[in-house]
């Protein structure tokens, strides 16, 4: 073989080995983090706990996803912004909150869609927890069910109170916290009315619970409640009502009294599975989870502060008493 010819299949055989190198390489290269659009009706608290979990099960952000925040309370603007998304402008939804989860499981059929919110069998979001349907899984957080127990709770702290006001939206996550709270009312001899606190003004709802005669607030679960929370324990504080809120957050932030599951702790689960979405599995292969535990939490200095001695069989029933 003449020298000519010899270089002429060596750089056909370099070539090819190129182009095979090329092609191995480009789809690392083209590959984009997954677009994780975060939908809810007010600044959400649990951005970080779900960050964390997407974390532990082993993401990078920036590498394998990016997550933008979205927070509208108009049912209308959440539809818009849910049907941009489903229109290629991300990859998986997350959606929080009553109003939030509605509207995109109204509008979202194309992309993965994960919602966290209450309920999710009975009304219609999913087909079960087991199979949760085309392009959809979450996480229920069953606060139906362990609403009347914040009631419970308020015996235990007011045993002589007989009204308590129970603080709601006005959408339909909150309006069913009321009525199973309502429900357990007449068998605890109590009488419960709602007060609609929209808005932000916390010294004009607490003025609301105390003209109506309540002894104490039940706080429903509702995101622009977590988003104010300062602003909702200090007007509970100015006008010495005690409330009992719907999670440890508000204790930790000097609310009086909580009881139910750790959202930190949901959240966290939140991510790791949304983890599982990203990776390419389809949500609707990922039974919708539960809260595994509920605790009560009291904050002896804030019951201090208002002049409320916590009764002794509250305190043992506590989970955690913060001095």
């Amino acid at each position: 073989m003449n020298r000519t010819k010899r270089r002429t299949i060596v750089r056909g055989l370099l070539a090819a080995s190129g182009a095979i190198g090329a092609a191995a390489v480009a789809p690392a290269q083209q590959r984009r983090p997954k677009r994780i659009a975060w939908i809810s009706e007010a600044p959400h608290p649990f951005v970080v706990p779900f960050r964390s979990g997407l974390a532990d099960a082993g993401l990078v952000e920036e590498r394998d996803f990016v997550i933008s925040t979205h927070y509208e309370g108009s049912p209308q603007r959440l539809g818009e912004m849910a049907r941009s998304f489903d229109a290629g402008a991300a990859d998986i939804v997350v959606a929080s909150g009553g109003t939030a989860v509605d509207a995109a499981r109204q509008q979202i059929t194309s992309v993965p869609l994960f919602i966290v919110t209450n309920n999710t069998v009975g009304l219609g979001l999913v087909f079960s927890l087991a199979r949760p349907g085309k392009n959809v899984s979450g996480f229920d957080l069953a606060t139906d069910e362990f609403a009347p127990k914040w009631l419970e709770r308020m015996v235990e702290l007011l045993p002589n109170s007989r009204r308590i006001a129970v603080l709601m939206g006005e959408e339909r996550e909150t309006r069913s916290q009321f009525e199973a709270i309502s429900a357990a009312a007449p068998s605890l001899k109590r009488e419960v009315f709602p007060v609609v606190a929209t808005g932000g003004d916390f010294n004009r709802v607490f003025a609301d619970v105390v003209a109506g005669g309540a002894s104490g607030a039940i706080s429903c679960s509702y995101p622009p409640f977590a988003a104010h929370r300062q602003a909702l324990i200090a007007a509970a504080a100015g006008a010495r009502v005690p409330v009992c809120y719907p999670n440890r957050l508000f204790t930790m932030d000097g609310g009086l009294i909580s009881y139910g599951p750790d959202f930190s702790v949901v959240f966290r689960r939140v991510g790791i599975l949304v983890a599982r979405i990203v990776r390419g599995e389809p949500p609707e292969m990922i039974p919708v989870e539960r809260p595994t535990q509920l605790e009560l939490v009291v904050n002896k200095r804030s019951a201090r502060t208002i002049g409320l001695v916590v009764p002794e069989l509250l305190l043992a029933l506590a989970d955690e008493v913060i001095e």
